[in-house]
């Protein structure tokens, strides 16, 4: 007689990170859809790019974390509570912040290697916060009224598909956070 063994499903391969750099970024692949006119497309440009050089100069501070993080060789050993800073004013956790949700099983731990890894999460929550500021703005100052409702879900489906590729990151490398 054969006994019925139930194999362990495999896990899915994470999903690829977004191919968009930021919300505005989104907005400008789809400035046919959105009908911008070259106008709005520079201020967009403008916004955005300012926004990538606030996102560089976090992203390096990440990196220069994640390596002495990885020098140190040490793991966090407890999952911690989530970050307490705020969201930008007008923008609930729900809202463009996307990544904000996260709870104790964003991997942060205790001790020093916790708050490296929370250290960590802030730049990452930092550089979040630079693509919701450059979205409120383009939203208030550059779209119109017809355009809004559009490009709220196109940037909202973009923090959608960047959260889930980050929370997918986040279980296989729980210690460090993936920009």
């Amino acid at each position: 007689m054969l006994a019925c063994a139930t194999t362990p499903k495999p896990e899915a391969p994470p999903p690829p990170r977004p191919d968009e750099r930021s919300s505005i970024d989104v907005l400008l692949r789809h400035r046919s859809e959105l009908q911008l006119t070259e106008d709005q497309v520079t201020r967009l440009e403008a916004l955005d790019q300012k926004r990538e050089s606030e996102a560089e100069t976090l992203r390096s501070q990440l990196g220069d974390r994640e390596r002495a993080h990885k020098e140190t060789g040490v793991r966090p050993q407890q999952p911690a509570g989530p970050a307490d800073n705020a969201p930008p004013p007008g923008m609930g956790r729900g809202g463009m912040g996307g990544a904000r949700g996260r709870g104790p099983a964003m991997g942060r731990g205790q001790g020093d290697s916790g708050r490296e890894t929370n250290e960590m999460y802030h730049l990452l929550d930092r550089i979040d916060e630079a693509d919701t500021r450059s979205f409120v703005d383009a939203h208030s100052q550059v779209l119109t009224e017809a355009q809004r409702p559009q490009a709220e879900k196109l940037a909202s489906e973009y923090r959608a598909r960047l959260f889930d590729y980050r929370e997918a990151m986040r279980k296989l490398h729980p210690h460090v956070p993936t920009e």
